[in-house]
């Protein structure tokens, strides 16, 4: 009997700076160690795509709803990949929050409804409930450093995972002649309960920090985590799902016929600053004499031998460029002008707390 595999989940990264919407090679998505055995041992097939990736699962030949050739039994599961950034120039095109490349990622998970009108499954943080969160420190060693706020005496650490739930608990008191604690060392390896996921450590003096725990990681390389549920009843002590129903993809027997999940990510808007110099002298054009023409309305101001130009409002960065063109004060072209490309240099103004993509013109 010829085998017959199916589409059992895909997911999809979009990003609003290609014309078609489809991240395009920026990202490589690769299974978590503990993901790959899981996979394995259940017999489906991951696929890199461009833009995400495919899962595949055999299924019986002409069985409707389809039917999963290996039953995978009822047993709750997870599945965890690394966003692995492939793009150097990803920071510059994409509007995300500042994050410590390398020390931070960025989470997804299927556990909240964040559907938009035209029933695309979007995935983000069910934690912070946005699609696309600030960052949180990942860890990878066994121990972890809690600094306090600021020096106490006596504090009660707690550690809850995504779920809530308290997994542990420990009274920190002050020792010795300081009588006061800055910081504390704690054993992740003696927390039975902790395992590769997200995590919510606080004190009860107001301290509250968010991390990742995956010894497995190699955080250099990975921009961001995602994790997906088949559902969460073995994982909550109350038995409830937190996967909400038309996210669900699978059940015992059957596939359940979900759309693509998909993480959604935005170009960055920036104000446009063109440097003007003349290349030669003597080449007649006046530099005071100069102004930009098309879509997008710039102010000019003159500098020691140069002319800057500066776009009146932000301007969202796009792989096909604006109609703008330099012209003289006859109105007379003289030169299209380039838009801001993924490797245009990118600048923070702290005067008007905005961004600027630099580009300089010789004329």
């Amino acid at each position: 009997m010829k085998s017959i595999y199916k589409k059992l989940l895909q997911l999809k990264i979009s990003h609003s700076y290609y014309s078609n919407g489809k991240s395009n090679n920026d990202f490589v998505i690769k299974p978590a160690p503990l993901c790959k055995q899981l996979l394995d041992d259940y017999g489906f097939i991951f696929r890199n795509q461009n833009d995400g990736f495919n899962l595949y699962v055999e299924v019986v030949p002409d069985s409707d709803p389809l039917t999963l050739f290996r039953s995978i039994g009822a047993a709750s599961f997870k599945l965890c990949f690394y966003m692995i950034a492939t793009n150097n120039n990803l920071h510059t095109m994409s509007d995300l929050p500042n994050y410590r490349f390398g020390k931070e990622i960025f989470y997804f998970n299927n556990l909240h409804d964040f559907s938009n009108e035209d029933d695309e499954l979007i995935m983000g943080d069910s934690v912070a409930e946005q699609e696309i969160s600030d960052p949180i420190v990942y860890v990878n060693n066994q121990v972890y450093n809690y600094k306090f706020a600021a020096p106490v005496a006596t504090a009660t650490l707690e550690i809850n995972n995504i779920f809530g739930e308290n997994i542990y608990s420990k009274v920190i008191q002050a020792e010795g002649d300081a009588g006061v604690v800055n910081e504390v060392r704690i054993n992740l390896n003696g927390i039975n309960k902790l395992v590769p996921g997200r995590y919510k450590i606080s004190d009860d003096h107001g301290g509250v920090k968010e991390f990742y725990y995956d010894p497995a990681m190699i955080p250099e390389s990975v921009f961001g985590v995602m994790e997906i549920f088949s559902d969460t009843t073995d994982f909550t002590s109350d038995a409830s799902n937190k996967v909400p129903e038309i996210y669900q993809f699978i059940s015992a027997e059957n596939l359940l016929g979900v759309d693509s999940y998909i993480i959604g990510m935005e170009t960055r808007a920036t104000r446009w600053r063109y440097i003007v110099e003349k290349k030669y002298l003597t080449n007649g054009i006046n530099l005071e004499d100069l102004k930009i023409t098309g879509p997008e309305a710039f102010t000019e101001t003159e500098e020691s031998g140069i002319t800057v130009f500066i776009s009146n409002e932000s301007i969202l960065l796009h792989e096909n460029p604006l109609p703008l063109k330099l012209v003289g004060s006859d109105d007379k072209g003289i030169s299209n002008l380039p838009s801001p490309s993924q490797k245009t240099q990118l600048k923070f103004n702290t005067d008007s707390n905005q961004y600027e993509s630099h580009m300089y013109i010789y004329i």
